[in-house]
C-alpha cells in the first residue's frame, strides 16, 4: 500500500479540466480480457467500472462488447483506445432520428488524456487483481 502512495506522490499533477458543453461521453479503454469503462463528466471521468470481455476473435471482442453494452443506453460519444470495425458498431447502434454515435481513437488532446486516465485506472485495478489473487 505504501508503495502505491509513493507512485501516486511520483505522478506529475495534471487536471483535466474543459468541455465544449454538455456531452455525455464515456470513456473506454481495453485491456486483453477486460475493459475500463469511465463516465466523463464535467471534465472529470467518473463511475469507474472494470469489466470482462469475452477474449475469444480478438479486436472483434471490442466491438462486441461495444454493441452489447450500447445497444440500449446512449452516450453522446465513445472515446476508445481501439475499436475493430468503427463503421459496423455505429451502424449495429444507430437508432432512427437520432444522431449517428461519435466514436473517437484520440492521439492526442484533451480526449487522449482522458484516455490515459483511464488506462492508468485499468492497471492499477489490473495489479490490485493480480496481487490479490
Amino acid at each position: 500500500m505504501l508503495r502505491h502512495i509513493r507512485i501516486l506522490e511520483r505522478m506529475p499533477e495534471k487536471q483535466i479540466v474543459d468541455r465544449e458543453g454538455v456531452l455525455i461521453q464515456d470513456v473506454l479503454f481495453f485491456g486483453e480480457d477486460r475493459v475500463m469503462i469511465a463516465k466523463e463528466q464535467e471534465g472529470m471521468l467518473r463511475d469507474f467500472q472494470l469489466a470482462e470481455l469475452d477474449a475469444s476473435g480478438g479486436e472483434t471482442a471490442c466491438d462486441r462488447f461495444l454493441i452489447s453494452r450500447y445497444r440500449t443506453e446512449r452516450p453522446d460519444e465513445l472515446i476508445v483506445n481501439k475499436v475493430g470495425d468503427p463503421n459496423r458498431v455505429r451502424a449495429a447502434l444507430r437508432v432512427r432520428g437520432a444522431k449517428p454515435l461519435k466514436i473517437t481513437q484520440p492521439k492526442r488532446g484533451l480526449k487522449y488524456d482522458l484516455l490515459q486516465l483511464c488506462k492508468d485506472n485499468y492497471d492499477y485495478r489490473i495489479q490490485q487483481v493480480s496481487t490479490h489473487t
